[in-house]
């Protein structure tokens, strides 16, 4: 959302929202970049939103993520090796990190939101979408640099 093909890009998740595609939004590290106007808009559109504290810090606090589970949004507010805090609608709940031994921190997030969609996609509850995406962020930090593919036996599944 931040270079030039942004406002294309936020149309395109509004038409596919209309659709009926729920869209989950990790805001990274440079939410607080994003126009005021297509902000608004992603924010609108969320049906989750997966910030750090930093990200949650540019989507208004505490209070912002207050106000977007009142008006039906799921927030998972990211704490790194603390774990994290969900707050949605009809629940919230605390979740512990994966234990593991952290070596590059880089991509853990990105593991975090893609390994949650895809348990939310796959029809997983809400808690298992969250397990499955810690258990995926410990598996990112604990490689070093640009990370490979893994393998069903690496022992993920919902």
């Amino acid at each position: 959302l931040l270079g030039e093909e942004g406002p294309q890009i936020l149309s395109c998740l509004e038409r596919l929202h209309r659709r009926g595609t729920r869209i989950l939004f990790d805001p990274s590290p440079l939410a607080g970049d994003i126009a005021p106007a297509l902000r608004k808009r992603i924010l609108a559109i969320s049906d989750v939103l997966t910030p750090s504290e930093k990200e949650l810090d540019a989507l208004g606090g505490h209070e912002g993520g207050e106000r977007l589970v009142q008006a039906g949004k799921t927030v998972v507010w990211k704490q790194g090796a603390r774990g994290g805090v969900v707050q949605a609608p009809r629940e919230r709940f605390s979740y512990e990190a994966e234990p593991c031994l952290s070596v590059d921190t880089t991509g853990a997030g990105d593991s975090f939101s893609g390994a949650l969609l895809y348990a939310l996609a796959q029809g997983g509850t809400l808690r298992e979408g969250i397990a499955l995406a810690a258990r995926c962020a410990a598996k990112t930090v604990e490689l070093r640099g640009p990370h490979g593919f893994w393998k069903k036996r690496d022992g993920f599944s919902l």
